[in-house]
């Protein structure tokens, strides 16, 4: 990875420093391009903020198995974070506020970027099963990991948070690589 001095001497655009972080942030980056996600992580590191390292682990685990793993306690996380505020948000942008509307769009346009981020690492690293292409396999990991399957599970079901994220597991892995 590039370092924010080898990027200001290869770049016209100057990387700026702040002189003070007036408050430490953490900043999750999702690209399909590894190398470019943890350059950019780099350089906000830098900047005093902290680049996600439990959502790195992802891309560094060892097996499918471990990887999922480690995605579906982060998706546990970012449920209990930010799930009711997304719910919310949603049912009003159904109600027709168009604003939300464009900001639920700019979530799952997102959501959908980094799950296709995760499915061309998993394609590359692991392989997908033969009859799945990196398009079909993020539209299930995008299904799978959205908020509804947690909530329909989780709030309305009663499922305690390990049972969802081993079941998650199973489903994600039997359904992108096939059989355990």
């Amino acid at each position: 990875p590039l370092l924010s001095t080898q990027v200001s001497a290869v770049s016209p655009v100057a990387v700026a420093r702040p002189t003070a972080v007036a408050r430490r942030r953490r900043v999750l980056i999702v690209d399909d391009n590894v190398d470019a996600a943890v350059t950019l992580g780099a350089l906000v590191s830098e900047w005093g903020h902290e680049f996600r390292p439990d959502y790195r682990r992802i891309y560094e685990a060892a097996t499918p198995r471990e990887a999922l793993t480690i995605a579906a306690t982060f998706e546990r996380i970012l449920f209990v974070r930010v799930g009711p505020l997304v719910a919310l948000a949603t049912a009003q942008a159904a109600a027709g506020d168009k604003d939300l509307r464009a900001f639920v769009k700019t979530i799952e346009t997102e959501r959908a970027t980094g799950n296709r981020g995760l499915v061309v690492q998993f394609a590359s690293r692991f392989g997908l099963r033969p009859d799945l292409t990196v398009d079909r396999a993020t539209e299930i990991l995008w299904t799978l990991t959205g908020p509804h399957p947690a909530e329909q599970l989780v709030i309305r079901c009663g499922w305690d948070w390990p049972t969802y994220e081993a079941w998650l597991v199973d489903t994600v892995h039997h359904a992108l690589f096939g059989s355990p």
